[in-house]
């Protein structure tokens, strides 16, 4: 089964593509609370979330597709995007305490992917440094003593519960110290 066809058939993402405006708003919202809210404890943004760029993109995807049957897979998903990767609207400074005009460029590819397939990007999560060494201060939510990354089966529960957002990230090399060696989470 292909990734397009399998997101397509998942319907914990049913809700979100055919949910009014009023709706998804209304989901979104509560998950940028719950980031906002969880946030001083597991340290998960990279940067403030735009409740305003939110909203224009809401607006967008429902101008583009009124049409419920008609909309992308990924309709109204709220991703976060790693700290390491491009995001038009958004600085970056690749998880360091570098300059963000450091990283100045295009949206990269695979976001204007997501946003294609109606996905809203709603926030930078934070990342290790340049995506490689140094860990980032995020806090595993279960258990702030562990790694952030949650065991692989925990996530798509977490996702059906509406505790998680949908962090979004390429794999990334690392220390051989047990971290784990990726940065995604599929939630």
């Amino acid at each position: 089964m292909s990734q397009i066809t399998f997101i397509a058939n998942t319907p914990e993402f049913d809700v979100y593509r055919h949910a009014s405006k009023e709706r998804l708003a209304g989901l979104v919202g509560s998950l940028v609370e719950r980031a906002r809210d969880i946030d001083p404890q597991l340290h998960i943004l990279a940067g403030d979330i735009d409740g305003s760029g939110i909203a224009r993109q809401i607006e967008a995807l429902f101008e583009r597709f009124p049409d419920p049957r008609l909309r992308p897979p990924l309709f109204g998903v709220p991703v976060g995007v790693k700290d390491i990767i491009r995001v038009d609207g958004a600085a970056i400074r690749c998880g360091s305490l570098l300059p963000p005009v450091l990283f100045k460029g295009e949206e990269a590819r695979c976001v204007r992917m997501l946003r294609d397939a109606g996905a809203i990007i709603f926030v930078q999560t934070a990342t290790t440094e340049f995506a490689y060494f140094e860990p980032a201060a995020t806090k595993n939510p279960h258990n702030p003593r562990h790694t952030p990354a949650a065991p692989a089966a925990a996530r798509p529960r977490e996702w059906r519960r509406g505790s998680s957002l949908w962090p979004w990230a390429p794999r990334r090399r690392g220390p051989s110290s047990g971290r784990p060696r990726s940065a995604a989470w599929w939630a």
